[in-house]
């Protein structure tokens, strides 16, 4: 009994004391309904951004790591493990970081390969069409701030020289235009000489027709012309290739009669009458183009070639092929020209008089045709005719340095290597004729820093001094030598 009343008072003691013990109150943490309403719609507003990148995504180290372990698929060219991480990081962070576009480069890549390997039209028509929503998403991603014509003149860019075979021309040709047409100052320098290129192939297959063709091509020569004379420092230098390429790949559109105005052909022959006003050949051809133009000839600078061409190329012959060949170049019809110049060929039999027509006939082809094999072909044979003779090799020449349009795409190793042989041909034709010297050292002066550099042909396992051969159309061997 003791006991239990020692119990009793120990418990009334202990409850005593908890109640007069000062109370204090247990805190229970509720969420906060604002902020997380908040945070929710941050993260909604940053996965609408179609341009998003990773820095502010909740699962920002998940995303960079699945990044790391596709680039490392993708360096060892194990593009079918690198596919299904690339997917889930594009989704989540196309811009990456927001300093590069990998993703997207990646991304087309990764496409590519699939594309390359299916089986079926349906499976490549599905690839390509990924493909193109990715590079319109780099183009909205890209022209952010404003610049559609950077944005879309690098998109084109990429496809011609890597993808070109899978767009195909008419979607890059959009591209181009697109940046061309949203230009609103001095054209990107990296698209004339792919965009030349692309707008002759267009049309020649008749995909566009000469009227916006035409617009385009005075669009190409004015940015040109602009580029040129506010370059400057080393940025000089890509507007000189490019200067060496896009009016050449251009001017093959000259044989389509009413492509480009008189203004073109003034422009663009009447220095080289300047130059030399006396000489009967160059006489002949500012005066065939002129006319070809249409253009006006009682235009005081056309009228003064008319006069030279009266007072230094009269026609001295009573030949009737070659008066019928004279006939026909006045005219434009140069195909009917050269098959009366080649009767005469098989007629005659002075062969200095011979090889003056077989030369003539070269000048045709290459100046008013553009079939540069066939003018090489005339010209060897004038040579032969006429041994000692340095202007066919002038030619010749000419037609090898006007050749990167055939055989590269305006850019690199396969435009640029056709100097070599040009200039071995200018170094013939001054060495068997001194007469020729003078030009024969303004076109090697001038091409020459043309040639690939050290370190193009150092990147290739090459050095300066070997042999190489040059394919495409030349298909001749020559010696290795670097821009000066």
């Amino acid at each position: 009994m003791m006991n239990i009343r020692i119990l009793f008072g120990a418990l009334s003691i202990l409850f005593l004391w908890t109640q007069c013990t000062p109370k204090t109150t247990q805190k229970t943490t509720q969420p906060d309904m604002n902020q997380q309403k908040k945070e929710s719609a941050k993260l909604d507003s940053i996965m609408r951004d179609p341009c998003r990148t990773w820095n502010e995504l909740p699962n920002k180290d998940e995303i960079i790591e699945m990044h790391v372990i596709y680039r490392d698929f993708i360096t060892s060219q194990n593009y079918k493990e690198a596919f299904p991480y690339w997917e889930r990081v594009f989704a989540a962070a196309p811009r990456a970081d927001g300093r590069r576009w990998t993703h997207f480069e990646d991304g087309l890549t990764l496409y590519n390969d699939k594309y390359q390997k299916a089986q079926s039209t349906s499976e490549k028509e599905n690839y390509l069409h990924k493909m193109k929503d990715i590079v319109e998403l780099w183009k909205s991603c890209s022209s952010q701030g404003g610049n559609i014509a950077r944005s879309a003149g690098e998109l084109a860019f990429t496809l011609f020289y890597n993808y070109r075979d899978v767009f195909g021309d008419t979607y890059i040709y959009s591209l181009f235009k697109e940046a061309v047409d949203h230009a609103q100052d001095t054209l990107p320098v990296y698209i004339f000489n792919p965009f030349s290129r692309l707008l002759v192939d267009m049309v020649k297959s008749e995909k566009i027709d000469n009227a916006e063709a035409s617009t385009i091509v005075v669009k190409l020569l004015n940015g040109l012309q602009k580029g040129i004379q506010n370059c400057q420092g080393e940025e000089c230098k890509s507007w000189d290739i490019v200067k060496s390429y896009t009016p050449d790949v251009l001017a093959h559109l000259e044989r389509i009669r009413g492509f480009f105005d008189c203004d073109y052909y003034k422009k663009k022959y009447l220095a080289r009458f300047e130059e030399d006003s006396t000489s009967c050949d160059v006489i002949d051809e500012v005066f065939l183009k002129l006319r070809w133009a249409g253009c006006d000839e009682n235009d005081p600078e056309v009228a003064r070639v008319i006069r030279a061409k009266s007072t230094h190329c009269k026609v001295m012959t009573k030949n009737p092929d070659l008066l019928a060949a004279s006939q026909s170049l006045e005219g434009g019809k140069f195909n009917e020209a050269i098959q009366h110049y080649k009767k005469y060929l098989q007629s005659s039999s002075d062969n200095t008089k011979k090889a003056k027509i077989a030369f003539r006939i070269a000048q045709v082809y290459y100046a008013y045709l553009k079939n540069y094999p066939k003018a090489r072909k005339y010209a060897l044979q004038a040579a032969k005719l006429k041994p000692g003779w340095g202007n066919p090799y002038l030619l010749i020449g000419t037609l090898y340095a006007s050749s990167g349009p055939l055989c590269g795409s305006g850019r690199g190793w396969n435009s640029q290597m056709v100097v070599w042989p040009a200039i071995d041909k200018w170094n013939y034709a001054k060495k068997i004729d001194p007469s020729v010297a003078s030009k024969a050292n303004h076109y090697i002066h001038t091409y020459q820093q043309y040639m690939p550099d050290y370190a193009e042909i150092h990147q290739r396992l090459l050095k300066p001094g070997q042999k190489i051969k040059v394919g495409c159309w030349i298909n001749e061997t020559t010696t290795i030598r670097p821009a000066p």
